[in-house]
Protein backbone atom coordinates (compact mmCIF):
# COMPACT_ATOMS: atom_id res chain seq x y z
CA UNK A 1 0.00 0.00 0.00
CA UNK A 2 1.36 2.11 0.39
CA UNK A 3 4.18 1.71 2.56
CA UNK A 4 3.07 5.64 4.28
CA UNK A 5 -0.63 3.44 5.24
CA UNK A 6 1.81 0.90 6.63
CA UNK A 7 4.14 2.92 8.69
CA UNK A 8 0.66 4.91 9.56
CA UNK A 9 -0.91 1.43 10.53
CA UNK A 10 2.64 0.43 12.62
CA UNK A 11 2.03 3.64 14.69
CA UNK A 12 -1.14 2.90 15.53
CA UNK A 13 -0.28 -0.76 16.72
CA UNK A 14 2.92 1.04 19.18
CA UNK A 15 0.12 3.37 20.53
CA UNK A 16 -2.43 0.21 21.30
CA UNK A 17 0.70 -1.33 22.86
CA UNK A 18 1.10 1.28 25.24
CA UNK A 19 -3.16 1.19 26.21
CA UNK A 20 -4.39 1.81 29.74
CA UNK A 21 -6.59 0.29 32.32
CA UNK A 22 -8.52 -3.20 31.36
CA UNK A 23 -12.35 -3.10 31.11
CA UNK A 24 -14.55 -6.08 33.09
CA UNK A 25 -18.19 -6.80 32.61
CA UNK A 26 -19.32 -6.92 36.52
CA UNK A 27 -21.58 -9.82 36.02
CA UNK A 28 -20.83 -12.96 37.96
CA UNK A 29 -18.69 -14.83 40.26
CA UNK A 30 -15.69 -14.78 37.72
CA UNK A 31 -16.89 -11.36 35.08
CA UNK A 32 -15.44 -11.24 31.79
CA UNK A 33 -12.61 -9.09 31.34
CA UNK A 34 -10.79 -8.34 28.11
CA UNK A 35 -7.74 -6.41 27.98
CA UNK A 36 -8.09 -1.91 26.05
CA UNK A 37 -6.15 -3.24 23.54
CA UNK A 38 -9.25 -4.83 22.00
CA UNK A 39 -10.52 -1.10 21.63
CA UNK A 40 -13.88 -2.34 23.43
CA UNK A 41 -15.95 -0.18 25.77
CA UNK A 42 -18.52 -2.74 26.32
CA UNK A 43 -19.63 -6.35 25.06
CA UNK A 44 -22.56 -4.68 23.09
CA UNK A 45 -20.13 -2.92 20.82
CA UNK A 46 -18.56 -6.17 19.41
CA UNK A 47 -20.45 -6.72 16.27
CA UNK A 48 -19.80 -2.79 15.76
CA UNK A 49 -16.32 -3.13 16.66
CA UNK A 50 -16.44 -5.79 14.05
CA UNK A 51 -18.02 -3.67 11.15
CA UNK A 52 -15.73 -0.59 11.72
CA UNK A 53 -11.86 0.60 11.05
CA UNK A 54 -9.42 -1.29 13.14
CA UNK A 55 -7.05 1.70 12.42
CA UNK A 56 -7.61 5.37 12.36
CA UNK A 57 -5.15 6.55 9.51
CA UNK A 58 -5.92 3.73 6.76
CA UNK A 59 -5.43 0.15 6.06
CA UNK A 60 -3.28 -2.55 4.07
CA UNK A 61 -3.19 -3.73 0.74
CA UNK A 62 -4.43 -7.04 -0.31
CA UNK A 63 -4.35 -8.67 -3.89
CA UNK A 64 -6.39 -11.33 -5.83
CA UNK A 65 -4.89 -13.19 -9.13
CA UNK A 66 -2.14 -12.52 -11.14
CA UNK A 67 -0.82 -10.23 -14.42
CA UNK A 68 -3.80 -8.67 -15.98
CA UNK A 69 -6.21 -10.38 -13.59
CA UNK A 70 -4.64 -9.09 -10.72
CA UNK A 71 -6.51 -6.97 -8.23
CA UNK A 72 -6.11 -4.50 -5.24
CA UNK A 73 -7.91 -3.45 -2.43
CA UNK A 74 -7.40 -2.10 0.85
CA UNK A 75 -9.03 -3.90 4.10
CA UNK A 76 -8.86 -2.30 7.59
CA UNK A 77 -11.90 -3.77 9.14
CA UNK A 78 -12.28 -7.32 10.73
CA UNK A 79 -15.73 -8.43 8.88
CA UNK A 80 -14.42 -6.98 5.73
CA UNK A 81 -11.11 -8.85 6.24
CA UNK A 82 -13.14 -12.08 6.26
CA UNK A 83 -15.17 -11.05 2.96
CA UNK A 84 -12.20 -10.48 0.67
CA UNK A 85 -10.59 -13.66 2.29
CA UNK A 86 -13.01 -16.11 0.82
CA UNK A 87 -13.12 -14.16 -2.31
CA UNK A 88 -9.45 -15.20 -3.02
CA UNK A 89 -7.88 -12.28 -1.53
CA UNK A 90 -4.60 -11.81 0.49
CA UNK A 91 -1.97 -9.67 1.93
CA UNK A 92 1.78 -9.97 0.36
CA UNK A 93 5.31 -8.57 2.37
CA UNK A 94 5.61 -6.28 4.12
CA UNK A 95 1.56 -6.12 4.80
CA UNK A 96 1.40 -9.30 5.54
CA UNK A 97 2.07 -8.44 9.16
CA UNK A 98 -0.97 -6.26 9.55
CA UNK A 99 -2.66 -9.14 8.21
CA UNK A 100 -1.57 -11.39 10.47
CA UNK A 101 -2.27 -9.07 13.62
CA UNK A 102 -5.38 -8.08 12.60
CA UNK A 103 -6.71 -11.91 11.76
CA UNK A 104 -5.56 -12.53 15.61
CA UNK A 105 -7.49 -9.29 17.31
CA UNK A 106 -10.51 -10.22 15.19
CA UNK A 107 -10.69 -13.73 16.19
CA UNK A 108 -10.11 -12.18 19.58
CA UNK A 109 -13.58 -10.02 19.52
CA UNK A 110 -15.11 -12.96 17.68
CA UNK A 111 -14.76 -15.44 20.55
CA UNK A 112 -15.41 -12.96 23.62
CA UNK A 113 -18.76 -12.30 21.60
CA UNK A 114 -19.37 -15.79 22.90
CA UNK A 115 -17.95 -15.59 26.11
CA UNK A 116 -19.69 -15.74 29.47
CA UNK A 117 -18.92 -15.37 33.05
CA UNK A 118 -17.78 -17.96 35.35
CA UNK A 119 -18.77 -19.78 38.09
CA UNK A 120 -14.89 -20.49 39.01
CA UNK A 121 -11.81 -20.16 37.97
CA UNK A 122 -8.41 -22.18 37.50
CA UNK A 123 -6.97 -19.15 35.16
CA UNK A 124 -6.96 -15.87 36.95
CA UNK A 125 -3.69 -17.01 39.31
CA UNK A 126 -1.39 -17.87 36.20
CA UNK A 127 1.40 -15.32 35.82
CA UNK A 128 4.35 -14.94 33.09
CA UNK A 129 7.42 -15.92 34.99
CA UNK A 130 10.28 -18.70 35.15
CA UNK A 131 8.00 -21.75 35.48
CA UNK A 132 5.31 -20.68 32.22
CA UNK A 133 7.17 -23.58 30.56
CA UNK A 134 6.16 -25.85 32.71
CA UNK A 135 2.47 -24.78 32.52
CA UNK A 136 1.50 -24.10 29.09
CA UNK A 137 1.43 -26.82 25.76
CA UNK A 138 3.46 -26.46 23.17
CA UNK A 139 1.48 -25.80 20.72
CA UNK A 140 1.16 -21.88 21.85
CA UNK A 141 4.26 -21.93 20.37
CA UNK A 142 3.67 -22.87 16.95
CA UNK A 143 5.99 -23.39 14.12
CA UNK A 144 7.55 -25.91 12.31
CA UNK A 145 6.01 -28.75 9.70
CA UNK A 146 2.20 -29.31 9.69
CA UNK A 147 3.14 -33.15 10.82
CA UNK A 148 4.64 -31.18 13.73
CA UNK A 149 1.50 -28.98 14.44
CA UNK A 150 -0.11 -32.59 14.38
CA UNK A 151 1.98 -34.19 16.96
CA UNK A 152 1.95 -31.23 19.35
CA UNK A 153 -1.99 -31.23 18.92
CA UNK A 154 -2.33 -34.64 20.36
CA UNK A 155 0.67 -33.92 23.06
CA UNK A 156 -1.91 -31.44 24.04
CA UNK A 157 -4.96 -33.49 24.67
CA UNK A 158 -2.35 -35.10 26.60
CA UNK A 159 -1.52 -32.17 29.18
CA UNK A 160 2.21 -32.60 27.63
CA UNK A 161 3.86 -29.35 28.06
CA UNK A 162 6.37 -26.83 26.67
CA UNK A 163 9.01 -28.06 29.08
CA UNK A 164 8.80 -31.68 28.26
CA UNK A 165 8.91 -31.50 24.79
CA UNK A 166 12.68 -29.80 25.50
CA UNK A 167 13.72 -32.95 24.53
CA UNK A 168 11.98 -34.48 21.78
CA UNK A 169 9.77 -32.24 19.61
CA UNK A 170 11.35 -29.22 20.31
CA UNK A 171 15.22 -30.84 19.67
CA UNK A 172 14.67 -31.29 16.25
CA UNK A 173 12.68 -30.70 13.63
CA UNK A 174 12.75 -30.91 9.56
CA UNK A 175 11.14 -27.65 8.21
CA UNK A 176 8.80 -28.12 5.15
CA UNK A 177 11.32 -26.16 3.12
CA UNK A 178 14.04 -27.83 3.75
CA UNK A 179 15.26 -31.09 4.77
CA UNK A 180 17.95 -30.01 6.69
CA UNK A 181 16.57 -30.47 10.45
CA UNK A 182 16.53 -27.97 12.64
CA UNK A 183 17.38 -28.07 16.53
CA UNK A 184 15.41 -25.49 18.93
CA UNK A 185 15.70 -24.87 22.11
CA UNK A 186 14.00 -22.48 24.39
CA UNK A 187 16.21 -20.15 25.75
CA UNK A 188 14.59 -17.94 28.03
CA UNK A 189 11.28 -16.09 28.84
CA UNK A 190 11.25 -12.24 29.28
CA UNK A 191 8.35 -10.94 31.49
CA UNK A 192 6.95 -7.79 30.63
CA UNK A 193 4.39 -7.92 33.27
CA UNK A 194 2.01 -10.67 34.83
CA UNK A 195 0.15 -10.89 31.30
CA UNK A 196 2.70 -10.24 29.03
CA UNK A 197 5.97 -11.69 27.77
CA UNK A 198 8.51 -12.97 25.20
CA UNK A 199 9.75 -16.39 24.55
CA UNK A 200 13.07 -16.94 23.21
CA UNK A 201 13.87 -19.78 21.14
CA UNK A 202 17.21 -20.45 19.96
CA UNK A 203 17.54 -22.17 16.53
CA UNK A 204 20.64 -23.84 14.74
CA UNK A 205 21.07 -25.55 11.49
CA UNK A 206 23.65 -27.38 10.57
CA UNK A 207 24.23 -27.10 6.17
CA UNK A 208 27.06 -29.64 5.05
CA UNK A 209 29.00 -28.46 1.88
CA UNK A 210 29.77 -32.25 0.43
CA UNK A 211 32.37 -30.63 -2.63
CA UNK A 212 34.13 -28.54 0.13
CA UNK A 213 33.56 -30.67 3.11
CA UNK A 214 32.84 -28.40 5.65
CA UNK A 215 29.28 -27.40 7.00
CA UNK A 216 27.95 -24.09 7.54
CA UNK A 217 26.26 -23.16 10.89
CA UNK A 218 23.20 -21.05 10.64
CA UNK A 219 21.90 -19.82 13.59
CA UNK A 220 18.93 -17.26 14.86
CA UNK A 221 16.66 -16.88 17.57
CA UNK A 222 13.00 -16.43 17.44
CA UNK A 223 11.22 -14.09 19.57
CA UNK A 224 7.07 -15.12 20.54
CA UNK A 225 5.49 -12.29 21.92
CA UNK A 226 2.88 -13.41 24.24
CA UNK A 227 -0.38 -11.72 25.72
CA UNK A 228 -3.15 -12.52 27.38
CA UNK A 229 -6.34 -10.88 25.96
CA UNK A 230 -9.12 -11.84 27.85
CA UNK A 231 -10.65 -14.25 30.65
CA UNK A 232 -14.45 -15.77 30.37
CA UNK A 233 -16.03 -19.13 29.68
CA UNK A 234 -15.66 -19.62 26.39
CA UNK A 235 -16.98 -23.59 26.11
CA UNK A 236 -19.97 -23.22 28.75
CA UNK A 237 -18.77 -25.60 31.36
CA UNK A 238 -18.65 -22.66 34.21
CA UNK A 239 -15.19 -22.74 34.25
CA UNK A 240 -12.83 -19.49 33.59
CA UNK A 241 -10.56 -19.73 30.15
CA UNK A 242 -8.06 -17.18 29.56
CA UNK A 243 -7.47 -15.73 25.61
CA UNK A 244 -3.95 -15.59 25.19
CA UNK A 245 -2.15 -14.03 21.56
CA UNK A 246 1.10 -15.38 20.33
CA UNK A 247 2.55 -12.32 17.99
CA UNK A 248 2.92 -14.17 14.68
CA UNK A 249 -0.45 -16.36 14.86
CA UNK A 250 -3.28 -15.55 13.09
CA UNK A 251 -5.40 -16.73 16.11
CA UNK A 252 -5.84 -16.87 19.35
CA UNK A 253 -5.54 -19.38 21.95
CA UNK A 254 -8.29 -20.42 24.23
CA UNK A 255 -6.45 -22.45 27.30
CA UNK A 256 -8.04 -23.46 30.05
CA UNK A 257 -7.68 -25.92 33.18
CA UNK A 258 -9.58 -27.75 35.58
CA UNK A 259 -7.74 -27.86 38.83
CA UNK A 260 -5.10 -24.65 40.51
CA UNK A 261 -1.83 -26.53 39.57
CA UNK A 262 -3.11 -28.12 36.63
CA UNK A 263 -1.39 -28.02 33.22
CA UNK A 264 -3.18 -25.80 30.62
CA UNK A 265 -4.54 -27.01 27.55
CA UNK A 266 -5.64 -25.52 24.62
CA UNK A 267 -9.44 -25.66 23.18
CA UNK A 268 -10.52 -26.45 20.10
CA UNK A 269 -6.43 -26.94 18.76
CA UNK A 270 -7.65 -27.96 15.85
CA UNK A 271 -8.11 -24.03 14.50
CA UNK A 272 -4.02 -24.16 15.14
CA UNK A 273 -3.64 -26.36 12.39
CA UNK A 274 -2.13 -25.95 9.13
CA UNK A 275 -4.78 -25.07 6.44
CA UNK A 276 -6.29 -27.84 4.33
CA UNK A 277 -4.24 -30.15 5.65
CA UNK A 278 -6.02 -33.80 6.87
CA UNK A 279 -3.06 -35.83 7.83
CA UNK A 280 -4.43 -35.36 11.61
CA UNK A 281 -7.62 -34.23 12.11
Amino acid sequence: MPIRMALSGLICLTALAFAGPVTAAADGPYPIWWSEKLRLASLEQIETRLEEPFWDNGGYAVYKGRGDTRTETTVDACNMRRRLFEEGYSAEAPERYFEVYLWAMCDALEKLATAKPADRSFVRNFVFDRNTFDLLPAIVGGGGSCNFLCRLKRDNKKGITWTQHQDSLFKQYTTEISSIPVSSVVRSIQVKDDKTATILIENVQEIPIEEERTTIWSYWVDRYPLEILAYGDFNDDNLEDMLMRRQGARSVYVLTRDTPDAVFYVLNAEEHLCQDYTGCR
